[in-house]
């Protein structure tokens, strides 16, 4: 249970890091006003819990057949790479790639 534990807080943590910078890395990224790249955070948002909603059923099923452990530090590792592809998008492509 600590392991699962641990992992949701760093996990939360990213998030939690790039939540206040992600306005301004889509304003710098797109090159248009603060309003313009508010939608364009908003429409990342929903992109992001659009996949975690049609993906966490295929993650569920691959836990039971692998392990919750495995699949834990899989995601954990592709959480990872998404915050690196964030990191050094050069447009706002990269970014909807990373989401």
């Amino acid at each position: 249970m600590g392991f699962i534990f641990a992992v949701l807080v760093i996990d939360s943590i990213g998030f939690g890091l790039i939540a206040p910078i992600l306005p301004d890395l889509v304003e710098q990224l797109s090159a248009t006003p603060a309003s313009q790249a508010a939608l364009w955070v908003g429409v990342l948002s929903m992109t992001f819990a659009a996949t975690q909603f049609f993906a966490a059923p295929v993650l569920g099923q691959l836990s039971d057949r692998f392990g919750r452990r495995r699949l834990i530090l899989v995601s954990l590792a592709g959480s990872a790479a998404n915050y690196l592809l964030l990191a050094f998008a050069p447009n706002l492509l990269w970014l909807f790639v990373g989401r």
